[in-house]
């Protein structure tokens, strides 16, 4: 007898909830388009514990990275060109700049515009060591970094500490070839001589 409640009880859930289902309009369960949309969403192939390697024309090392875990999309929307963009998990990019490379980190990214452009946030740190041994660490929250022009921007808050200097301002521009950091706004700073 028990065993007779218990089977048509969940003969009863499962129907209303098949009749639930059916019956739902599309703005809970998602249109057509929404549902192909994120049929796409899931990654087109996944690499892990990646290391590259990028070269100028003529043979020279510009910069490497290294990533947990690699995840290439190619979303296609109605009316739209193709996307394509590469999501990064615990990314370490070391971009080569005379003797002294920078070195950036960051828990997440995104690699987009033919990898033209990295777009990097989650705890983002920017390391440089100059040629006189002076080390000079940025953190922000958000970093865009176009690593072939050897370039770094952002419009979010960055800490800026050296030495005996610490700098904070609201947006940034490093250019990695001239070895110059622009704080664009609100700078504020503190420099202990000792």
């Amino acid at each position: 007898m028990l065993k007779t409640i218990v089977f048509f009880t969940v003969l009863f859930i499962t129907l209303g909830a098949a009749l639930l289902i059916l019956d739902s309009p599309d703005a809970i369960l998602g249109d057509d388009e929404s549902q192909q949309i994120a049929a796409q969403a899931i990654p087109h192939s996944v690499a892990h514990n990646t290391v590259t390697k990028h070269y100028t024309e003529d043979g020279v090392l510009s910069y490497s990275f290294d990533a947990n875990i690699l995840e290439y999309y190619r979303v296609k929307k109605e009316n739209h060109p193709t996307e394509d963009f590469t999501l990064i998990k615990s990314l370490r990019l070391t971009v080569y700049q005379n003797r002294r490379p920078w070195l950036i980190r960051a828990k997440e990214g995104k690699i987009t515009d033919n990898g033209q452009t990295l777009i990097l946030w989650d705890d983002v740190v920017l390391r440089h060591t100059s040629d006189e041994g002076n080390v000079t660490e940025l953190q922000t929250s958000r970093l865009t970094i176009k690593p072939e022009e050897k370039i770094a921007e952002t419009d979010q808050v960055v800490h800026i500490k050296s030495r005996n200097v610490e700098l904070k301002g609201e947006g940034m521009r490093a250019d990695m070839k001239s070895e110059k950091i622009h704080l664009l706004s609100k700078v504020e700073g503190f420099y202990d001589p000792i």
